[in-house]
């Protein structure tokens, strides 16, 4: 064979290989029409009820005891929920199951879901510091709202230090802890404790969601601890205020923290980790280097068949 046959025979083994690999994973048994698919999950009254009640200035999650949390994603289709099932989940949310989640007398901890955000709580019994705002219908199940809960993002007056994970767990389980006042950090601030005035001036609206970023705009008279409901992540996470690069603390132990200058500043929160950027550009010159060879390569074909043959120079020489 000659090197082009070679070279066709190589392409169309490849092609074989991975069509047959391609075939285990997408095929048209395995094809769903998205229709199809949604009306294979199942939708219940107050789903519509919550779903009701989104908007884009006011962010909330609901808590869904269907099932056990960690074993039911289908709330999750409708709207922000605190359940579903991943086999890898963040260490700091499966410490929250372990040790907040319920409180050691075997209640759900009230004040930890009013941190993280959980305006309704989808059960078939009475959860306590909540009020009845669906009954119970055919499912068996009702909608309960909480009482007094938190917004995505909100001030606190003051800040403790913990040195421990225990310590932590032990302070939020603590039915005196007010998330709403307190904040719990692994090393001291150093703000001043506020204390509570009807003429403070405190106020953090997220004005930009997005899986990839955050922002937040905010007002204080003093500078304070902001507290974001969102999982602290810091491989990958940045934040900066009015564009100038600023620190992210561990804030009761699950959440993020930053600490704001008194004025109107417009926090940002962004996903980009260093190994997604450098995956990227290595991606983009491998990719840049492959085609730029190939190139090369058929320009020199291109050059080497438009040169004139030694018998072709001959015969115009004579």
């Amino acid at each position: 064979l000659s090197s082009h046959g070679l070279h066709a025979v190589l392409i169309v083994l490849v092609l074989i290989d991975l069509w047959g690999v391609d075939r285990r994973y997408l095929s048209e048994d395995r094809m769903v029409q998205s229709s199809s698919l949604e009306r294979s999950i199942p939708r219940f009254p107050f789903d519509d009820f919550i779903s009701g009640q989104k908007s884009d200035s006011s962010r909330f999650r609901v808590l869904s005891l269907e099932a056990a949390p960690t074993q039911t994603a289908r709330p999750a289709y409708f709207y922000e929920s605190l359940s579903g099932y991943h086999g890898a989940k963040l260490r700091v949310y499966q410490d929250f199951l372990d040790h907040v989640f319920i409180t050691p007398d075997g209640r759900l901890n009230t004040a930890s879901l009013r941190m993280l955000n959980t305006r309704y709580i989808v059960s078939r019994s009475p959860v306590p510091v909540t009020r009845q705002v669906v009954a119970a219908e055919q499912t068996g199940f009702g909608v309960h709202e909480l009482v007094d809960v938190l917004p995505r993002a909100y001030f606190v007056d003051s800040t403790v230090t913990v040195s421990s994970a225990a310590e932590a767990w032990e302070h939020l389980n603590d039915p005196l802890f007010d998330p709403s006042s307190v904040a719990l950090v692994e090393s001291d601030p150093g703000l001043a404790p506020r204390g509570l005035d009807s003429a403070q001036v405190r106020s953090a609206v997220v004005s930009d969601y997005s899986p990839r970023k955050i922002t937040v705009s905010t007002e204080t008279d003093a500078e304070r601890l902001l507290v974001l409901s969102e999982v602290f992540y810091p491989a990958g996470w940045h934040a900066s205020i009015d564009g100038d690069p600023a620190v992210i603390v561990r804030a009761n132990y699950m959440l993020r923290g930053i600490v704001v200058p008194p004025g109107r500043h417009v926090v940002d929160f962004s996903f980009d980790p260093a190994g997604h950027r450098i995956g990227v550009w290595l991606a983009s010159i491998s990719t840049a280097l492959v085609y730029g060879l190939l190139l090369v390569l058929l320009w020199l074909r291109w050059r080497e068949r438009s040169r004139p043959s030694e018998g072709q120079t001959s015969t115009a020489e004579e």
